[in-house]
């Protein structure tokens, strides 16, 4: 039981790295690229869910083209200011978790994962289960990167967001033994530890300096 969940932690963030590692390497692509790639991920996930062609794992690609697209287009049009997109973020964890309360029973049913599922989560289909995270998820995860990215913070100030709300989500369904979580309040948690880290971190270049 613990091997399995150290598994899907590790691998949740392994599908978590493309999101960390994608706002520094296209630091210099254009938003016109980036709109470009997002149209055309948006148009295969329309064009596959309307006529049931969901290619699985090529759905992955599609899936991380529109995340990582998007995310860093709004982290981009979002200005940098830490505490305003905190409150908004735990206002939407408020609704996040609303609506896993209202839905719990159907959401909590085994997946299929066919369909329009396969467009809306990064999936990995293994032998004990799915390890999957939802596509709306990883674009949060890349706009919070690129907000970091943009104020010149390290590495793992960018990483913590991700590393510290999927490890916790997944500590939270070791110990309840829910089938379905809102992933939404555990990235809030991750963004604030990551605001704390960044502070400590400029505390400390400022006495040293």
């Amino acid at each position: 039981m613990s091997f399995i969940l150290a598994l899907r932690i590790g691998l949740s963030l392994l599908l978590a790295l493309p999101c960390v590692a994608v706002p520094r390497l296209a630091q210099r692509l254009s938003n016109w690229w980036l709109l470009a790639g997002l149209g055309i991920g948006l148009l295969l996930g329309i064009l596959g869910s309307a006529f049931s062609v969901a290619p699985y794992p090529w759905t992955d690609v599609v899936v991380l083209l529109v995340a990582l697209t998007g995310g860093l287009l709004l982290g981009r049009g979002v200005p940098t200011w830490f505490w305003p997109i905190l409150l908004v973020m735990v206002l939407l964890s408020a609704a996040d978790v609303a609506n896993i309360v209202r839905t719990y029973r159907a959401s909590a049913a085994p997946a299929n994962f066919s369909g329009p599922d396969l467009y809306g989560n990064l999936l990995f289909l293994l032998p004990f289960g799915a390890v999957n995270v939802g596509i709306g998820d990883l674009l949060l995860l890349t706009a919070l990167a690129e907000q970091w990215r943009r104020r010149g913070t390290s590495w793992l100030v960018v990483f913590t967001p991700g590393a510290v709300g999927l490890g916790l989500a997944y500590a939270f369904v070791l110990v309840t033994g829910l089938a379905v979580i809102p992933l939404l309040p555990f990235l809030t948690v991750g963004w604030a530890c990551s605001g704390i880290l960044e502070h400590l971190h400029r505390r400390n270049e400022m006495a040293s300096g």
